[in-house]
């Protein structure tokens, strides 16, 4: 289902973004590629496409950011081997820290540094 996006809230979806891009990138202990694992990634990949293509009509520095986070994330998906669980773990960590950042309200939000770090362990 699409995703509704308040204008105000995209430097928040770009910070997401890009600790989503750190987080994939952390070194992992390599392992063949499986086809499920290939198959995870592109649902990763599958589940920004709609942040995305929001965000495209937006100013350009944002847009850029976003680019970029998505070059490396088509990087990633061809160039880096992954367990299975290491990606499902990635994928719930994007949507948790997505919904955290746009759903909950600001005066309960935790610092979105300090939730995607402890999100990491």
């Amino acid at each position: 289902r699409p995703l509704i996006i308040n204008p105000l809230a995209l430097p928040k979806i770009t910070q997401v973004m890009l600790l989503t891009a750190k987080i994939i990138n952390r070194p992992i202990r390599a392992t063949p590629t499986t086809k499920t694992q290939t198959i995870s990634l592109l649902g990763l990949l599958m589940s920004l496409r709609p942040l995305l293509l929001t965000v495209k009509t937006t100013h350009l520095t944002t847009r850029t950011m976003l680019l970029t986070t998505r070059t490396t994330l088509l990087t990633t998906l061809t160039t880096l081997p992954k367990t299975r669980t290491t990606l499902l773990k990635t994928r719930t960590t994007l949507l948790k820290t997505r919904t955290i950042s746009l759903l909950v309200p600001t005066r309960t939000r935790p610092p979105l540094l300090q939730t995607a770090m402890t999100m990491r362990h």
